[in-house]
């Protein structure tokens, strides 16, 4: 370990105190407009405005020696390190609070030997640097306690008061408190709530509730609660103070052309530094996609929980400029299609609409960085990125690969008469735009914009042939 740079007093509490764990997202120039998305929940509190009762009943339960210690258990420590290197005994890891906020704030989950001794000399650092008061009150803040009644992810013990019991941190009764401090040795199996916030059945509810027994019996046991609250408290029904199931709030990505480009590339980067550091090549990586979910599901985790910065080159006011435009003039794009499809959900047929897109990209020349883009017409109601989109050209190529050429070529003018008559190229017999051929000479300029096909030319495939030599 003796090539780890030492944490300061400052990089140390920054860590620590960051509950602001989503990455956020950047404009060029250090401009903020977002975090990624996450469905974790947390309000951080001060201590003060924490039960008694919660702060005795996480500390009897989880390190029933955090006031005496230094950070570390010797004993425990070396415990789980023969543990480990035998196979035999407990898996806890003899990891005190101030080790479990080190690897929750500054360390990944990566289970290696160096990551555990660089816990262990972390958690003496900030033993020596902050007070209990202070380790404790951080560690309450981000520990993960599994779901509330919306079926979010929540963390810290005021989000878990407020979605268990509807009540703030402070009012916490102790079979409340008692419940809650059970949840961080494994919060999806305590925690009352499914997925979507509904109240899980009896017979699991019943693994929280014995848990909180034995929080109950551990805060007796070490002298925090008497015997007549130990009694009191078991017998309380924690089942019908649970909420009700309610629904988030609805919420919309502003920016979300951005937000969906920067996520995807940061995913896409994080997951290949992983796979990096675990000595697996970006082609075997790219090869099989079942590491790549392995690495991609970390590297989610990650930018939801560790407090990184994205940073693009995007400047925020040409991006505004630029999506103002294509809302104003998005009247003279062209004629909106309707279609008719069938309902996913309901299988019932409707019609839909589809306007005319618009995909484009400004970039800096020198240097190949996108200054700004427009990715569609509404983020709301088609989220393709059409400055993305591989699709075919189409008549687009066209003044680009055939008409500009041959005029720069002055193989024709823009009056040339042109032959619009049936062609069959071998396997390939081309038609103008709506499946017809008229049939007939017309100008070359009328050819363009009716996007009929330049066809006899026979000389096409000469046209292509010399572009290509020239480097148009």
């Amino acid at each position: 370990m003796k090539s780890e740079t030492i944490p300061s007093y400052q990089v140390l509490k920054q860590q620590l105190d960051n509950t602001d764990q989503a990455a956020g997202l950047y404009f060029d120039q250090n401009v903020k407009f977002g975090s990624i998305k996450t469905d974790l929940v947390r309000t951080p509190v001060k201590i003060d405005q924490m039960s008694p009762y919660l702060t005795d009943a996480i500390v009897a339960t989880e390190d029933e020696d955090f006031y005496q210690h230094s950070g570390v258990v010797p004993k425990a420590l070396l415990r789980a390190v023969i543990s480990e290197v035998t196979g035999f005994g407990s898996q806890t890891g003899g990891s005190t609070l101030t080790q479990q906020l080190i690897k929750m704030q500054v360390l990944t989950s990566q289970v290696t030997f160096k990551r555990k001794a660089t816990e262990v000399l972390l958690a003496l650092r900030v033993d020596k640097y902050f007070t209990k008061k202070e380790i404790l009150q951080d560690y309450l803040n981000v520990a993960t306690l599994g779901r509330n009644n919306k079926g979010q992810n929540i963390a810290g013990v005021q989000e878990a008061a407020l979605g268990l019991f509807g009540k703030n941190a402070k009012d916490l009764s102790l079979a409340e408190a008692a419940f809650i401090a059970g949840l961080p040795q494994s919060p999806s199996v305590y925690t009352p709530y499914d997925q979507d916030g509904t109240l899980k059945d009896p017979e699991y509810l019943k693994y929280g509730l014995d848990r909180k027994d034995t929080v109950l019996f551990r805060m007796y046991r070490d002298h925090r609660i008497t015997n007549a609250e130990y009694k009191a408290a078991k017998k309380v029904d924690l089942t019908s103070e649970f909420q009700a199931k309610t629904e988030p709030e609805s919420t919309s990505k502003r920016y979300g052309y951005v937000y969906n480009l920067l996520e995807s590339q940061a995913t896409d980067i994080m997951t290949k530094q992983l796979a990096k550091e675990a000595n697996i090549s970006t082609q075997k990586l790219n090869s099989d996609n079942t590491l790549y979910q392995q690495y991609q599901t970390q590297a989610t985790e990650l930018l939801s929980t560790k407090g990184y910065q994205i940073h693009s080159t995007i400047n925020k006011d040409i991006y505004d400029s630029m999506q103002n435009i294509v809302k104003e003039q998005s009247s003279t794009f062209g004629y909106t299609y309707t279609d008719t499809e069938t309902d996913a959900v309901t299988g019932l047929q409707q019609q839909v609409s589809s306007p005319v897109q618009n995909g484009s990209v400004l970039l800096d020349n020198q240097t190949g960085k996108i200054i700004s883009f427009v990715g569609g017409r509404d983020f709301s109601l088609k989220q393709t990125n059409y400055m993305l989109t591989k699709r075919s050209p189409g008549s687009t190529i066209k003044p680009l690969l055939v008409y500009g050429p041959a005029i720069d070529q002055k193989l024709i003018g823009s009056k040339t008469m042109l032959a619009d008559f049936k062609t069959n190229f071998k396997t390939y017999a081309p038609t103008d735009y709506g499946g017809t051929i008229q049939n007939k000479f017309i100008p070359a300029d009328t050819a363009l914009a009716n996007r009929s096909i330049f066809r006899p030319l026979t000389c096409t495939m000469n046209f292509v042939k010399q572009v290509i030599h020239l480097n148009i």
